[in-house]
């Protein structure tokens, strides 16, 4: 799927992988110190900045052009545009899997 942002950029969005939550998972995580204690914590912004770019395929054919600098030019309504993308796809996913389930249930 293509979403044609402000400036007239076509950007290709894929379905996010398991892989591509994890990868996520990982780049997001910070080492804090708490009650004395050092604990990885999980920064949900630059998780959902990371499994955003994850989410594009290419920008304007360009494989390479999409990182955290190009992701941080975009107007916050591009950024919305591709975040909302997201989050339906997984809506529909989740949707997808729980007809899947309900399928199976009434089969048996």
């Amino acid at each position: 799927m293509k979403i044609t942002l402000s400036d007239n950029s076509e950007v290709e969005v894929r379905e996010i992988s398991t892989g591509d939550i994890f990868d996520a998972m990982d780049v997001s995580k910070k080492l804090e110190i708490v009650a004395g204690n050092p604990v990885y914590v999980m920064d949900h912004m630059l998780f959902e900045r990371n499994l955003t770019l994850r989410s594009i395929a290419c920008v304007d054919g360009d494989k390479d052009k999409a990182n955290l600098i190009w992701l941080r030019s975009l107007k916050p309504e591009d950024y919305e545009a591709l975040v909302n993308h997201n989050e339906a796809m997984d809506a529909a996913t989740a949707a997808e899997v729980g007809a899947r389930g309900r399928d199976s249930a009434a089969s048996e």
